[in-house]
């Protein structure tokens, strides 16, 4: 009897180790924490790791699909041929009719177009879109805009337009050519910049 009392507690202590390791092995490996990312213009996106990648989640841990907002401020990071634009506001509206014009944006006839080239400039465009857009607010009021401005420039092979109305401190957001999306800043800078580039001579 006591020899086979002995020969189960070896074994125990041979074999109780290993058992262990291997639940270890079995059990979930810890979730890596959350990260945050303010970006250019104050934009701040939340970010957790999905199997090798990183993606975008809410606070209810679902993850999200990113703003027109997001989408058009993303999109500068990388954005080449960039323009300001001066609009016939008149022409405009919350559902403007169809542009008779030949050079349009956002169906609004086009009077202006200065090419931004200078590091000033681009940083320009930055401040402008990065107020406007990470700014939206939720109520929006009952002006009805009319776009005197935008912004337009290529990046992934995708022209975007964003529209202001200075007046409204409401914008529009196209892509390709199709609206994705309108709001309201609670930041309205650039007025007095974009009127300057585009009133100077070239």
């Amino acid at each position: 009897m006591a020899a086979l009392l002995r020969t189960a507690l070896i074994c125990t202590l041979l074999f109780a180790p290993a058992a262990a390791l291997a639940e270890d092995a079995k059990a979930p490996a810890a979730e890596a924490p959350p990260i945050q990312i303010v970006n250019e213009g104050g934009l701040a996106e939340t970010y957790r790791r999905d199997g090798g990648d990183f993606a975008s989640y809410g606070p209810d841990g679902k993850a999200l699909v990113p703003t027109p907002e997001a989408q058009a401020l993303q999109a500068l990071q990388v954005a080449d041929r960039v323009e300001f634009i001066a609009l016939d506001g008149a022409a405009g509206g919350k559902d403007p009719v169809p542009c008779p014009a030949s050079d349009c944006v956002g169906a609004i006839a086009v009077l202006a177009r200065a090419s931004v080239q200078s590091r000033e400039h681009r940083g320009l465009v930055r401040d402008v879109l990065g107020g406007w857009l990470g700014s939206p607010v939720e109520k929006r009021s009952a002006c009805a805009p009319r776009y005197r401005h935008a912004i337009t420039y290529v990046a992934g092979g995708h022209a975007w337009e964003v529209l202001l109305c200075f007046d409204c401190g409401q914008y529009a957001i196209f892509r390709d050519g199709a609206a994705i999306g309108h709001g309201e800043a609670a930041q309205t800078p650039g007025q007095a910049q974009l009127d300057q580039v585009l009133a100077a001579p070239r």
